[in-house]
């Protein structure tokens, strides 16, 4: 028992001894330190429940930042580098003229990747929907090779037995099928990508870019570099590289780089505008694991003055497209 008064202890006495208030006095007991502990665990979930609210919608799903509201050190994503659209006109300085149906035919796979232009006369399209394949005898243009069968996928659908048609492509790996016994084979096979294109203009086209290369600094700058590379002269190459890219790249690791290239076939053309930037399509030949593998890549370059004034690489964005 406590005193109401200030709070000494008073046991079997009517009045306080310490300060005289009468013995009208409260218990703390076990009932009100229950209620006291209750409260406090009480409290601590409602906080608990509260914090899982936090940063959702009134529909319950998470929260968003907008770009607004990020904090000014955050990153932003990298965009992804734009590759350069294929067209007929830069895959015509791309088509080995070497490679001919009649090479094909004799080994499906050691061409793939390589760009053909051939002409061909449908024997018959076969498959429905988007999986139609045409039977074709083909030689390489104009009239190169012993015509050779080939089939012949992409938007073949609209093709007639009989028909005769130019097509710029690229050799893909050997379609699996049946031969005339019924036993499973494969057979040599190039994807369309532009059908009939127009030779006398592509031609022109071609010409002239060769023409502008031979008159412009930044398309040159590209050429001898990749020209340095497939020959195997590296310092060349590199002291064609800017002093930006030679600081986040040594000349052992620019080598390094090329250790399975064979050669480099590239072909610019020069936007001419204030970036200095050049659209870029490479063919690469490399030696991996015993196979020589051809592999396309395109896309661009940016080049900046050096101290001398010649164009230095500074930059440069590929994917490759075909392999």
């Amino acid at each position: 028992m406590y005193c109401t008064g200030c709070g000494a202890p008073i046991e079997g006495v009517s009045f306080c001894t310490n300060c005289g208030t009468p013995t009208q006095v409260k218990e703390i007991g076990l009932q009100k330190f229950a209620w006291i502990v209750g409260a406090v665990v009480g409290c601590f979930i409602l906080g608990i429940i509260a914090l899982s609210f936090a940063g959702r919608t009134n529909d319950g799903s998470a929260t968003r930042h907008s770009d607004s509201q990020r904090s000014p050190t955050d990153a932003p994503a990298t965009p992804t580098p734009t590759a350069t659209p294929l067209t007929a006109s830069l895959l015509m300085r791309e088509v080995r003229n070497d490679v001919t149906p009649e090479l094909i035919a004799g080994n499906a796979s050691k061409y793939v990747g390589s760009y053909v232009l051939i002409e061909c006369q449908i024997r018959n399209v076969i498959g429905s929907g988007d999986d139609k394949e045409a039977n074709a005898s083909c030689t390489g243009v104009p009239g190169q090779g012993n015509e050779s069968a080939l089939v012949i996928t992409g938007n073949v659908g609209n093709f007639d037995a009989g028909q005769t048609v130019t097509i710029l492509g690229q050799v893909s790996e050997p379609s699996e099928g049946t031969n005339t016994f019924g036993t499973s084979t494969t057979f040599p096979t190039v994807h369309m990508l532009f059908l009939n294109p127009s030779l006398q203009q592509e031609q022109t086209t071609t010409q002239s870019a060769n023409d502008n290369t031979q008159g412009n600094p930044e398309e040159n700058a590209i050429i001898a570099f990749y020209s340095n590379i497939s020959q195997k002269n590296f310092d060349a190459a590199y002291a064609g590289l800017s002093n930006a890219y030679r600081s986040t790249t040594s000349r052992s690791q620019f080598e390094a780089g090329y250790a399975t290239t064979i050669s480099v076939d590239a072909s610019a053309h020069s936007r001419g505008d204030e970036a200095h930037t050049v659209d870029v399509v490479l063919h690469a030949v490399d030696s991996k694991n015993g196979e020589t593998v051809h592999t396309t890549y395109t896309g661009v370059w940016h080049l900046v003055r050096g101290s001398d004034g010649t164009w230095l690489l500074d930059n440069g964005q590929f994917k490759k497209t075909a392999e």
